[in-house]
């Protein structure tokens, strides 16, 4: 496995985008995290909130749709499972110092290890699949 390669978020980018970049009817956003089981030909999207914080509207708005357009693009890739896209809230900031929610339901350290390994949502273990 290949070891991070930065600890604190360079937003220099960032910023640049939302100065020169057009202001209106345009969104700019990232993504956290995306995961993929290679063997089970699954995956999903995953942005995280540390404080329990929620996505700002605009944010969910934009990586809903994002997850829309991956859903119904899945059919060219015979075989694979879309598990969508997961919120990950941390009662602090991190999977060691708090309580863990997923989509609003809690999980333990453990379970979200598993649930990100095997890239399946603890509230139906699934995904959509094409």
């Amino acid at each position: 496995m290949r070891e991070e390669q930065h600890y604190i978020r360079d937003v220099r980018f960032s910023q640049w985008i939302r100065r020169e970049c057009p202001q209106r009817q345009y969104s700019v956003s990232d993504i956290d995290f995306v995961i993929m089981n290679w063997r089970e030909k699954r995956f999903a999207l995953i942005e995280y909130k540390c404080r329990r914080a929620n996505m700002p509207d605009s944010q969910r708005t934009l990586l809903h749709r994002i997850s829309n357009m991956l859903t119904m693009g899945l059919h060219i890739y015979p075989g694979w499972t879309y598990a969508g896209l997961w919120l990950i809230q941390f009662e602090n900031e991190t999977p060691y110092d708090g309580r863990i929610w997923m989509d609003g339901i809690e999980v333990t350290e453990a379970e979200l290890k598993h649930h990100m390994s095997a890239v399946t949502h603890p509230s139906n273990g699934g995904g959509r699949h094409l």
